[in-house]
């Protein structure tokens, strides 16, 4: 047990702490590891779960970059005019190739496809007689279901990338950006294998089932503007139902609940990174809790488009950013016992309390308040959940066939369960009405946004839905303003919104790197 112990840490830190060209100087050492390490269905189970803890304990990954840093480019999201200007630059759409964020995040994405590429070849050449092939082949699904996910954060950041799915040579550093089309076709050839992993009854918690795979793949078809396969992709996604109450989505005592289709399990610790790490950007710091001080608030467009008295505004994030409502919150000295059994007091100071609102989606102030403070906190990261197949069931009939009695229920599902007024087609006391097709998918899109704002999705909306759709809806949220708040939005951040910065840029370093590497237009 120990041996298999050892070498599951050494596939961990090859994964966890290795960029790109780090991976092509391990290329000998990584084949050596290959050929000694999968002999048996725990080596291989533990192979697998090195790349999940690169994936879901990196911050440049699935639980950081690509969830904040996407919804900093969104309409949603505004910035602290105290953040790091590495920060702020997401949404002041002033990236450059040198921003260290976007290294870090391209770095993580092909590092770990390196290390997938590397799995999966040893997996697929593996003969030992002591692997059970149930075993090698649902770690196979799992790892290709990542490697797709890696691809597809990919190319809705950056568009055509570099496509490399086997392990890097020496001989091979210097390769070309691959049409975005090319790279799809892959990721729905991994998915279409990633599909025929099991139900989510039989998956340990944690672990991606055939629910996760068919989410992505619905997403992909979205992204593709393809309805009819991503209807029928989503109308096999039905191990799943809304929680009653939305603030059960997150909690504590609700862990990994039937909403959820996959989920990071977080845990309690003495590190912000140890717990939920989205708290650092969305919530404000506590005087003596090290954080960000919620880099990322929500903006004043947001704001105007929630409903008044909807739970939104309960448990999602504040209506009014005023300190005289923010303060009941979260002002005061709070203690709490963590697992190490040490005494830590919070103190929150009226200092310290901005004139923003904040997402509050990720805390769970119906059972354990606010004693819990930025990363530190055992609140779980719910990635993919059933109100967005919901949305994308409704987005989809709507597309396919317009003002239809579905694409309406859909949507009012998710607005009953906020307590928003529901819509109809017809002008009733107490409904508001859609009289065409295109109020119905600009009410379906506004869903989209308020029911999932701060996770990670608003951005890569916006663009699958057309540029001029989304630099109008980026252009507005910079002017709109609320009387009596903080407003950071200044008119340089207008004027810098402009279609070719709809992708991020490649890396300076990967430029330099990689002789056949091509700039996105637009930077320099």
């Amino acid at each position: 047990m120990k041996s298999i112990k050892m070498k599951y840490w050494l596939l961990v830190v090859v994964l966890s702490f290795s960029s790109c060209s780090d991976f092509l100087e391990e290329d000998t050492r990584g084949k050596q590891m290959q050929e000694s390490f999968y002999n048996t269905d725990n080596e291989i189970e533990g192979g697998l779960m090195g790349i999940y803890g690169r994936i879901i304990n990196t911050d440049a990954g699935i639980r950081g970059n690509l969830i904040y840093r996407n919804e900093a480019c969104s309409d949603l999201l505004t910035y602290k005019p105290v953040a790091a200007a590495t920060g702020m630059a997401f949404p002041k759409y002033m990236l450059t190739p040198e921003n260290e964020l976007i290294k870090t995040t391209w770095d993580h994405l092909y590092s770990t496809i390196f290390g997938i590429n590397a799995y999966i070849q040893a997996i697929e050449n593996n003969m030992s007689p002591k692997v059970s092939e149930k075993v090698k082949d649902v770690c196979l699904k799992e790892a290709k279901f990542f490697r797709a996910l890696m691809y597809y954060h990919l190319i809705m950041c950056w568009g055509d990338v570099p496509l490399r799915t086997e392990p890097t040579n020496m001989s091979d550093t210097d390769i070309e950006r691959t049409p975005k089309d090319k790279v799809v076709e892959v990721i729905l050839s991994d998915l279409s294998e990633a599909v025929t992993l099991p139900e989510k009854a039989s998956v340990k918690k944690g672990r991606i089932s055939k629910g996760a795979a068919l989410y992505l793949l619905a997403k992909v078809h979205l992204m593709q503007g393809d309805m009819k396969s991503a209807e029928h992709v989503l109308n096999q996604i039905t191990d799943y139902s809304l929680m009653p109450d939305i603030k059960q989505v997150w909690s504590t005592t609700h862990k990994f609940n039937n909403e959820s289709i996959w989920e990071i399990n977080r845990e309690e610790g003495t590190l912000p990174t140890q717990g939920n790490v989205l708290l650092q950007y969305y919530m404000p710091m506590y005087k003596d809790f090290k954080g960000t001080n919620a880099t990322y608030p929500v903006n004043d467009y947001a704001l105007m488009m929630t409903e008044e008295g909807s739970d939104r505004t309960k448990y999602y994030y504040s209506k009014k950013p005023l300190s005289s409502e923010i303060s009941p919150q979260y002002k005061g000295e709070y203690t709490y016992v963590n697992s190490k059994g040490e005494e830590v007091r919070l103190v929150f100071s009226n200092a310290t309390v901005p004139l923003y609102a904040h997402i509050m989606k990720f805390t769970d102030f119906s059972t354990v308040g606010h004693k819990f403070a930025q990363g530190n906190c055992p609140f779980n990261i719910v990635v993919f959940r059933y109100a967005d197949v919901i949305l994308m069931q409704a987005e989809v009939e709507c597309e396919l066939n317009g003002r239809t009695q579905k694409a309406l229920d859909l949507l009012n599902k998710i607005r009953d369960r906020a307590k928003e007024t529901p819509y109809s087609y017809d002008k009733k006391d107490g409904y508001r009405q859609l009289i065409s097709k295109e109020e119905l998918r600009e009410a379906i899109r506004n869903e989209r946004a308020l029911e999932l704002i701060g996770e990670g999705h608003r951005f890569y909306d916006l663009k699958r839905w057309g540029s001029e759709y989304a630099l109008k809806k980026l252009k507005e949220s910079r002017t709109a303003h609320i009387e009596g708040t903080e407003f950071c939005y200044k008119p340089e951040d207008v004027t810098n919104i402009k279609e070719e910065y709809l992708l991020w840029p490649i890396p300076e370093s990967e430029i330099n790197a990689n002789s056949k590497m091509k700039q996105n237009p637009g930077y320099k």
